[in-house]
């Protein structure tokens, strides 16, 4: 394979996000009615995002911050605007309030990727969408370096699971990094077949996915020794000796329950050592069970992203906490990255099939003009 032949996708594949117009609330009215509700306070502003309105409030008095009341006030405000408002901590003023955005306005990947902070991104990193601060949310797969995404039906897993790919595969070219996909469901990931960055065939059987995830451990082991003959204690101190591989598993429920014990041996094997050999794991799944996320898989895929969920026990076992219950579905998530103290609530982008299949085109169409093996 030749490096120098390879470019990336230019942005014209990509579907421009359209025009939304933000319908929301008046901010004086919010705060005219806490005030008449008794909490002393004032309005600092006002940010919108996909999916939720944030209105930052200030208190007159901290000392008076009563949120058993202030939630009360929320309730009575709610039935009487018709909307769910919810207390949620303050990003600039002492609390702020949320209320989802009716209907949720619509974010494409291209938004996401042409910006200052994703053209600074390294060539690991992916875009899962943006923050309620509209910030790009990037993951480098460098420091990640693997996620786990869990999140019932109709959550947004699959267009999240898509968002990160193609995003990667603007980063990413087939003599940078490969991609071994597993699908059991034969559905979600069809749109990548004859991909000139997969590492084999898309697998789509529960059976040979599981010797598959033994025979990345065989290429991690054999990624060790070049590693070592070469002086190195890392892929990233000589990029060059291999492109880096990006192990995907559309549901991991289905591989857990053909042959759990050799499928959590060789997931945990992959993310205690994979770092090293440039091999990471994105794993998703709708169901966060115990008997699905065991304890170990949980403890060595550091960065996690909670879609929504139906209980908060499903939230507790993907983030260690309540939450994801109460997010409103549709890539409204929490992502909980490895490389940082703090959570973000995000709205994952999304990528229609149309530019999947253009982006994949491209590649398939550029491998073919130039005859490259």
């Amino acid at each position: 394979m030749t490096k120098k032949y390879w470019t990336t996708p230019p942005g014209e594949l990509l579907t421009d996000t359209p025009e939304n117009k933000l319908e929301c609330i008046d901010p004086n009215i919010l705060a005219d009615f806490l005030i008449n509700a008794g909490i002393k306070c004032g309005m600092i502003c006002t940010g919108a995002s996909p999916q939720i309105v944030q209105y930052d409030i200030t208190l007159s008095d901290i000392y008076s911050y009563n949120k058993t009341k202030i939630k009360k006030a929320l309730e009575m405000f709610s039935a009487r605007y018709h909307v769910n408002a919810t207390i949620d901590h303050g990003s600039r003023g002492d609390f702020s309030v949320i209320i989802p955005r009716t209907p949720r306005a619509d974010l494409y990947l291209k938004s996401c990727l042409y910006t200052n902070k994703w053209n600074k991104a390294s060539r690991t990193s992916c875009a899962a969408g943006v923050t309620t601060d509209n910030n790009v949310m990037i993951i480098d797969m460098l420091k990640a370096p693997h996620i786990l995404i869990s999140g019932e039906t109709g959550s947004g897993k699959s267009v999240l699971l898509n968002s990160l790919i193609v995003s990667l595969l603007y980063k990413t070219t087939p003599a940078d990094g490969q991609f071994l996909m597993i699908d059991p469901k034969q559905v979600e990931l069809s749109l990548y077949n004859d991909l000139p960055h997969l590492y084999k065939p898309i697998v789509t059987d529960a059976t040979k996915a599981v010797d598959t995830l033994g025979e990345v451990c065989e290429e991690m082991t054999r990624r060790y020794s070049v590693l070592s003959s070469h002086g190195v204690k890392q892929l990233s101190d000589d990029p060059e000796l291999f492109p880096r591989l990006y192990v995907v598993i559309d549901e991991l429920a289905d591989l857990m329950l053909t042959s759990r014990k050799a499928v959590e041996k060789n997931i945990v094997r992959i993310a205690q050592l994979g770092r090293a050999a440039g091999i990471h794991l994105i794993i998703a799944t709708q169901r966060p069970t115990t008997n699905i996320i065991t304890g170990l898989i949980k403890a060595n895929i550091p960065t996690k992203i909670a879609l929504a969920v139906s209980n908060i026990s499903d939230s507790i076992t993907i983030l260690n906490h309540g939450g994801a219950e109460k997010l409103t579905g549709r890539g409204d998530a929490i992502v909980k990255p490895s490389d940082s103290m703090f959570e973000y609530r995000i709205q994952s982008a999304f990528v229609p099939s149309v530019d999947i299949r253009r982006v994949v085109n491209y590649y398939k169409s550029y491998k073919q003009y130039f005859d490259i093996d």
